[in-house]
């Protein structure tokens, strides 16, 4: 504890957004005891409480959610809740433990991971299932890479920069938990095809994706990708003591703040899975705040507070605790229909009504930054920027 409490500070906001979202969102499957999933809107309408609405993704973003939390208290009845996420994934995703689309099967991958390291899970099926599909999903062309969906070429498929970083990051797990150490070179080899292929060399972003034939790449960036490559890298330079991962993570950590931010906020996406993005990305900026040393290490831990302190001091009150908004330098609304002219202007061609406020992925990308700058705060990460100015929760 440090003596103006700021760890507690951020531990207390996680709290009230975690009680606020597991309070609206949090279900039982189908009357199912054990069971939780998350309703993919909020307020709900019928399809919503039956989980109609199936959002794979989502649910892994909400499951590491969850096992932030646990690990913030080391409660045991939060590692239980983790538990029933879990049953009731399996039970709700039609495709067993996997999804057609591989980049969410990747951020699943590393959500049960955790999960199990946590709760003390027995070695899991899912990540068989889970390693045994992406590992299917690579092959030579354009170079290399992963494709982001299943069927490849024969759906028009693409490869992706999210799904080619989360694979990464999932392997060099995969390879101490599985025992695989080919594993770890797929890693390695992910991300070097992603720094050949995809990055930019003016801004160091990575771009979207690449087609199947490797001549046409995408001009789009987003900042879940650009998170997902530092989370990559900081987990290679831990796994193989290379240097040249640490530096990866450093240049592209200095290219988000130059290009993805704004007033060194995180720029959302929207909603929908886009919801998630921003969020995404401030998770992994903080491990790499807590892994690296130097002045990216500091870049990206201010990242993170800026982005958790403006989703914080721009969320709505609500019946039930505070609602997120899209974009995180912007007032939420708090309520259904179009926003003041004035308001949509501000929103940078994000959209003109409030719809997505409703989406449990902007939720999560909300309680996923506040979580992570709590994290940064109990690993002694300091928020010199803020510690005098904030006060209250």
């Amino acid at each position: 504890m440090t003596g103006d409490g700021v760890p507690e500070l951020w531990a207390a906001r996680a709290a009230v957004a975690e009680v606020a979202i597991v309070g609206r969102h949090l279900r039982q499957v189908w009357g199912t005891p054990g069971t939780r999933l998350g309703m993919t809107r909020w307020p709900p309408e019928a399809g919503h409480r039956l989980h109609a609405h199936w959002h794979y993704g989502w649910q892994a973003q909400l499951l590491d959610c969850a096992v932030d939390a646990a690990e913030r208290t080391d409660d045991i009845a939060r590692k239980a809740t983790v538990v029933k996420l879990v049953r009731g994934i399996r039970l709700r995703n039609p495709h067993g433990w996997v999804s057609g689309r591989h980049d969410e099967l990747a951020l699943m991958g590393l959500a049960l991971m955790r999960a199990r390291r946590l709760t003390a899970m027995p070695k899991s099926a899912a990540l068989v299932a889970i390693a045994s599909r992406l590992r299917a999903a690579w092959t030579d062309h354009a170079g290399g890479g992963v494709w982001s969906v299943r069927g490849g070429p024969k759906v028009g498929a693409v490869k992706g920069s999210a799904v080619n970083a989360a694979f990464a990051m999932l392997f060099v797990g995969l390879a101490e938990e599985l025992g695989d150490r080919a594993d770890l070179q797929r890693a390695r080899a992910a991300v070097e095809w992603l720094e050949e292929r995809l990055a930019d060399p003016e801004t160091g972003l990575l771009a979207e994706s690449v087609s199947a034939t490797g001549e046409a790449v995408s001009e789009v960036t987003s900042a879940h990708s650009q998170g997902l490559l530092v989370g990559a890298c900081v987990s290679l330079a831990a796994a193989t003591g290379e240097r040249r991962w640490g530096e990866l993570a450093e240049r592209t950590i200095t290219a988000i703040a130059d290009h993805l931010t704004s007033s060194g906020v995180l720029r959302g996406n929207g909603g929908s899975d886009s919801g998630l993005h921003a969020g995404i990305c401030a998770r992994h900026l903080a491990g790499a705040a807590i892994a690296l040393d130097g002045a990216a290490a500091k870049t990206a831990a201010r990242i993170v507070y800026r982005s958790a302190d403006g989703a914080w001091r721009n969320r709505a009150a609500v019946p039930g605790g505070p609602l997120f908004g899209p974009q995180w330098t912007v007032p939420a609304v708090g309520r259904l229909g179009p926003l003041p002219a004035r308001m949509a202007e501000q929103l940078e061609g994000i959209g003109r009504d409030s719809r997505w406020e409703c989406d449990l992925s902007v939720q999560i990308s909300g309680w996923t930054a506040v979580e992570a700058a709590a994290r940064l705060a109990r690993h002694g990460v300091p928020e010199r920027e803020f510690r005098a100015a904030r006060r209250g929760i």
